[in-house]
């Protein structure tokens, strides 16, 4: 006995000396650690091998074997135990307010994400088994074996016995499987630690924290108070038996964040406890009780994934909002359904159904980084704890100790209630108004101009025809107009300076030529005007072209082209993201942009009242404004600043707007070298590198090398 004992004593110290060495790896050498991947990823995908094989086995040999009052008894004990926990869970998603210090709220900068919606039967009702093993599709699986299960206990005669043991033998061999994988533990944890720890950016948590401490905090108390507690009062089981012989498989579910991969480990442990304390007569039922349960707690939410929930009243926190009591009923309700299915499908539908901005989701999915891995703890011990109280209550070793249960809840109440009101103070005083909230802006890239304040008068007179080109020359500058609102072209940031694409253009522009930089706002509709007084050389800010503006001004070659999309609230985007739906369009307020005909929008919606805009500020504010029409890119760039509003792609909405330099008439030199140097940009890949970085966000996304010691304290990396 001692030496099976030491056994897995020295396989818990490798797990820890393995996870401990390869996150001390990856501090050390930063992303120095990413060809080490290939063992993190492969060790990862070897924890899989044997999964679903397993679920299916045992899922048919349990309901095969079992009568069906087996059954009904475990259904029986499965309710009263999962439908308290459920509720103390959601009862803590309604205290998350609770951790949370005063905050005048942050503005959200995010990519659109777009999930695509949950598609139950196809998770459910496996129409092809074969596909639902290929893709994962664990509901459907257990759902077929569950059905393969109840029909075999039917059948009679020597087939079944002879089938039963052969799927029997399958799941010894598949459970030798995780044993001969859990030697290799220590080394593939130190390779997934190791990763983990290089390739994770701190910053990336800056503006979680609250969130992530809170949620750490609720599941851990749940993990190792309540939940092996419940165990213990209930059964002649000991705290430290319950931990104990758990705690490989919870160190391997966080590390690898995931508890499916330790099923079967799960199992045997269950198994390991049950054997221990049956009685003597026992006739060793309880290990296909336990491979029939262990499986089947999985399809179900468990009290980490519940608590979960927690993360919409933080994000209405997270910008300067509470839920109402309606809200948290719709949260309750709605929230708890969805959790059936995939997170990352329930929480953009959550948040649709309270209100709340659609870019809130990235911040949850940034959690997930160090969120998943505590869900997957939590499930490892949520499932473990249940199969076992359910194997024993089934062996006759539970008794329903009400005075101690509710000791045990009404302690753990009092633990939740200090850590929570604990954190809420202390973020409260450690963290200033909106610290770490704010994204970094981005900047304009080299080559940069000086840039002169403008010098241009009323008196001055218009350059002559022709002359444009030695005009700028003998003048020393260049004289570039943009509007201040046509992200992410030309825009102001947060210090009222002129920043975006084509700003950074000109500078590139002014460059070429060796001359400074002077930069004019101009208002929309006098662009022409400006050009040929000599206000300005050239419009550098998002400007369309179109025939109507090409008959007062000039245009350079194309630099870029920009899909039409649709600017909507954020609750309506699901709403907009086709054009039908609305009949004729009666009673919607569309806001378009004058240069654009939008021909799709009124064919579509004819009885619709379209209003012509020029600047997009003056009809963001206007409640009676359904649909404002613009370029997609803009559209998405005014969905970060302003988080009540989303952008959508129609697929009837195929326009497209070309991108131009505007230019004065009667200027063939001056457009010649315009167009010479777009054609010559476009060539050497500096237009892509520019679209790439102001429109399609890379310069949102962009994170220095993660801080390591050998990097940033010795300097042996560049």
């Amino acid at each position: 006995m001692a030496t099976l004992t030491a056994r897995p004593d020295r396989l818990f110290r490798n797990i820890l000396i393995g996870v401990g060495l390869g996150a001390s790896t990856g501090l050390v050498f930063g992303e120095l650690v990413a060809p080490l991947r290939f063992a993190s990823d492969g060790f990862l995908r070897l924890l899989q091998v044997n999964v679903l094989p397993f679920v299916v086995g045992s899922l048919i040999v349990g309901f095969g074997s079992c009568p069906a009052a087996t059954v009904r008894t475990i259904a029986g004990y499965a309710g009263r135990l999962l439908f308290p926990i459920w509720m103390a869970g959601l009862l803590l998603v309604m205290c998350v307010p609770l951790a949370l210090p005063p905050w005048e709220g942050a503005p959200v900068f995010a990519a659109h994400q777009t999930v695509a919606p949950v598609k139950w039967i196809e998770v459910y009702v496996p129409a092809n088994v074969f596909s639902a093993l290929a893709g994962n599709m664990i509901p459907a699986v257990v759902v077929f074996s569950i059905l393969a299960g109840l029909a075999l206990g039917q059948v009679t005669g020597p087939h079944k016995h002879t089938l039963l043991q052969a799927i029997g033998a399958f799941n010894d061999a598949m459970a030798r499987v995780s044993r001969l994988v859990i030697q290799l533990t220590p080394f593939g944890l130190f390779a997934v630690a190791a990763v983990t720890a290089g390739e994770t950016h701190p910053e990336a948590f800056l503006r979680l924290q609250v969130w992530v401490v809170v949620y750490a905090g609720l599941t851990l108390v749940l993990v190792f108070w309540l939940l092996p507690g419940l165990v213990t009062v209930m059964t002649p089981l000991r705290y430290r038996e319950v931990v104990g012989t758990f705690r490989s498989a919870l160190i391997t579910a966080f590390a690898a964040g995931d508890a499916f991969v330790v099923l079967p480990l799960i199992a045997e442990n269950v198994k390991t406890l049950v054997r221990e304390n049956e009685n003597e007569t026992a006739t060793g039922g309880s290990d296909t009780m336990v491979d029939l349960v262990a499986p089947m707690l999985f399809n179900f939410p468990h009290v980490g994934k519940v608590v979960t929930l927690g993360f919409l009243p933080f994000g209405a926190w997270f910008i300067g909002q509470s839920l109402s009591p309606g809200q948290f009923g719709a949260l309750a309700g709605a929230g708890f359904l969805s959790l059936f299915g995939n997170i990352n499908a329930a929480v953009p539908f959550l948040l649709d159904i309270l209100r709340l901005p659609a870019d809130l989701f990235s911040l949850f999915a940034a959690s997930a980084v160090v969120n998943s891995r505590i869900g997957a703890l939590s499930s490892t011990m949520h499932n473990a704890c249940l199969a076992l109280l359910i194997a024993m209550a089934v062996a006759g070793k539970v008794q329903w100790r009400v005075r101690r249960i509710l000791g045990l809840a009404g302690a753990g109440g009092a633990l939740i209630l200090v850590f929570l009101l604990g954190t809420r103070t202390l973020f409260a005083a450690v963290l200033p108004s909106g610290a770490g909230m704010e994204v970094t802006a981005v900047t304009l890239r080299p080559p940069l101009v000086t840039v002169r304040p403008s010098s241009w008068s009323l008196d001055e007179a218009g350059p002559a025809a022709g002359t444009r080109l030695d005009v700028i020359t003998n003048r020393g500058t260049l004289r570039a107009g943009y509007f201040t609102d046509a992200m992410p072209w030309s825009y102001l940031d947060g210090q009222g300076q002129p920043i975006g694409h084509d700003i950074e253009a000109a500078h590139a522009l002014a460059f070429e030529l060796g001359v400074q930089l002077e930069l004019h706002p101009i208002a929309r509709g006098t662009e022409a005007q400006a050009l040929a007084l000599g206000r300005i050389d050239i419009l550098m800010g998002g400007f369309g072209i179109s025939v109507s503006r090409a008959r007062v001004l000039e245009f350079s070659h194309p630099y870029a082209e920009e899909a039409l999309g649709l600017l909507v609230r954020d609750f309506d985007r699901s709403r907009f993201s086709t054009l039908t739906g609305h009949g004729d369009g009666r009673g919607l307020l569309v806001a378009v942009r004058t240069v654009d005909s939008a021909f799709e929008l009124r064919r579509a919606w004819p009885e619709a009242v379209f209003l012509d805009y020029e600047s997009t500020v003056e009809v963001l504010d206007r409640p009676d404004v359904r649909v404002i029409e613009m370029p997609l890119d803009r559209a998405f760039y005014w969905s970060r600043t302003r988080v009540e509003f989303s952008a959508v792609a129609p697929p009837e909405l195929r326009g497209s707007v070309m991108l131009g330099y505007g230019l004065p008439a009667g200027e063939p030199h001056w457009r010649n070298l315009v167009n010479a140097w777009v054609d010559a940009r476009r060539a050497r890949g500096l237009l892509a590198d520019a679209y790439d970085y102001w429109v399609l966000g890379s310069a949102l996304q962009h994170r220095r090398a993660r801080w390591s010691v050998v990097r940033d304290v010795f300097g042996w990396a560049p």
